[in-house]
């Protein structure tokens, strides 16, 4: 049966799979059997054992995209590692929440550096923001910045 990952924890080793035939499928890393590790969004074909996905592999006619078939790709998924070492490094300008996609939020922390709180009191704010960055697990810093698009904190 074919399906499209719609959630894989690395911290529990689990996901589920939603199956064209509209049932969810609940899984196991250890029933993960493509060399490609377990990314949501990916389309994989599985046998479904009651309600559990076993022998599973990436779908290979997802991996080749075609013009106009409807499919956009895996999502890249951003680095927690580059949006805490930009929040760090270069925090009073924004660039991290630039990297991140939140446009607003980069131009937010450049009007507070530079008109109403300075830099000093928004290099703090991005010194926070850069340790909740680095002690998120990969999966809760994509489920957080990605998928649920919180701007600050």
């Amino acid at each position: 049966m074919k399906g499209l990952l719609l959630h894989y924890s690395a911290d529990t080793r689990s996901g589920i799979i939603a199956g064209d035939d509209g049932q969810r499928y609940s899984f196991r890393e250890s029933d993960w059997n493509d060399s490609r590790g377990p990314e949501n969004g990916l389309r994989v074909d599985f046998e479904a054992v009651s309600d559990t996905a076993t022998a599973i592999y990436v779908d290979p006619s997802s991996l080749a995209s075609t013009p106009g078939s409807g499919y956009q790709g895996v999502p890249r998924r951003k680095s927690k590692v580059a949006a805490g070492l930009l929040a760090l490094f270069l925090g009073g300008f924004g660039i991290h929440k630039f990297y991140l996609g939140y446009i607003g939020a980069g131009f937010i922390h450049i009007i507070l550096t530079f008109i109403i709180i300075g830099i000093p009191v928004n290099w703090v704010i991005t010194i926070i923001e850069a340790i909740i960055y680095f002690t998120k697990s990969d999966e809760d810093f994509y489920q957080t910045h990605e998928v649920g698009r919180r701007n600050f904190f």
